[in-house]
């Protein structure tokens, strides 16, 4: 999934706000609406297509409006987020995210700050994809009505029902294109829309490679489908293809797009798969230099260097898991783990206390009873 910002500069447009505002974060002890924005916003900027960073930085950005609802933060935050959920590839977007939610969230922001540059100039950008989509559909129809029998009719019409979030119905407009014999700069865009749909909307990773394949031999330079390959084969489990399609997906976009980050990510499983940890955890953290919100990575780099007895550095990854997702329960219970490893029981208590408040897992409870005992004795849960 590729996100293009359209007129908003993140930097910029904070700056025009801490501005207009006359300080800003950490002016006073009490958190003001731009802290939560600026965090918020982190998240957006690292942002690399799968979610997680949306997801986080929304429930910031929910935190805001709650906390302040007169303030139109919270709602630019909000709208900003879901507009990047909202994105799909290739200037496309799922219509009805963008209508139904990033929109009126949008409205509220100009509603509740009229003289704000960056709440106009993200209101900009929303009429923009409309725009944009009123004249995709104007030329799906045009074809449609014109010309009924050129594989581009049903292009086009794949292309405007994906807007709809209808992925079944763009998969069945998209083979017939491919059935009607386009030319070869057509059907590779078919192709490699089959393969995105797959890849994300379906899960369906083998019929990803699939897609990616034919497309490819067609024109083998796309570092888009070399990409979509990558990350299938990775999610698939076959380490070495992913890390071939994304060298070779980093090499053909100049080191743009995720392919860096992903390959990291290929290598250091492949690495853990060949039971070379050290090699791992070398791989996972350089994963981190260019990604360092990624809670999975933080989560896999705590196991390894607590299974290498490198109690420290596994706390701290699990301390930062707690940090960016504070209902994971198994990271309580491994920072427990480590932090006793490390002498402190007093803190590891406490963590296998919050665990117990998450989740019983038989195994880890039965651990914590045998070797913590003053967990329970602490009457906070009572004996289980």
């Amino acid at each position: 999934m590729k996100y293009k910002t359209r007129g908003i500069n993140l930097g910029a447009s904070l700056l025009i706000l801490l501005t207009v505002f006359g300080g800003g974060a950490g002016a006073t002890t009490t958190p003001h609406p731009l802290d939560y924005y600026e965090r918020g916003t982190e998240f957006l900027t690292s942002f690399r297509g799968d979610r997680q960073d949306i997801l986080e930085a929304q429930k910031i950005f929910q935190q805001l409006i709650v906390r302040y609802p007169e303030s139109a933060f919270g709602y630019l935050g909000m709208s900003q987020s879901l507009l990047m959920e909202a994105a799909l590839f290739d200037n496309h977007y799922n219509m009805k995210l963008v209508h139904e939610q990033a929109l009126p969230n949008a409205v509220k922001a100009l509603e509740l700050g009229p003289t704000i540059r960056a709440v106009h100039d993200h209101y900009s950008g929303i009429e923009k994809i409309f725009e944009n989509y009123y004249l995709n559909k104007k030329e799906a129809q045009i074809y449609l009505t014109l010309y009924p029998e050129d594989p581009k009719t049903f292009f086009y019409a794949g292309s405007f029902v994906l807007d709809q979030d209808e992925p079944q119905k763009a998969v069945e407009y998209f083979l017939i294109a491919l059935d009607m014999n386009p030319g070869q700069e057509l059907r590779q865009k078919i192709l490699k829309r089959l393969a995105w749909i797959h890849l994300n909307k379906y899960q369906q990773y083998d019929k990803t490679v699939h897609y990616c394949r034919q497309a490819l031999e067609l024109e083998d330079s796309s570092y888009e489908l070399n990409e979509y390959l990558g990350l299938a084969y990775l999610r698939m489990g076959d380490y070495h293809a992913s890390v071939r399609s994304l060298s070779r997906a980093l090499q053909l976009s100049g080191n743009r797009g995720q392919a860096q980050f992903y390959l990291w990510l290929a290598k250091g499983h492949q690495a853990e798969k060949e039971g070379n940890a050290p090699l791992a955890a070398d791989f996972f953290e350089k994963a981190l230099l260019s990604h360092g919100r990624d809670i999975e990575v933080h989560y896999k780099l705590g196991n390894l260097y607590f299974s290498m007895a490198d109690y420290r550095k596994a706390y701290d990854h699990f301390r930062r898991v707690i940090d960016l997702q504070p209902d994971k329960a198994n990271a309580y219970f491994f920072a427990g783990r480590s932090i006793q490893s490390l002498g402190d029981y007093d803190s590891a208590v406490t963590y296998f206390s919050k665990y117990l408040t998450l989740a019983t897992d038989d195994q880890k409870v039965d651990w914590i009873k045998q070797h913590m005992p003053a967990v329970f004795s602490r009457n906070l849960l009572g004996p289980r």
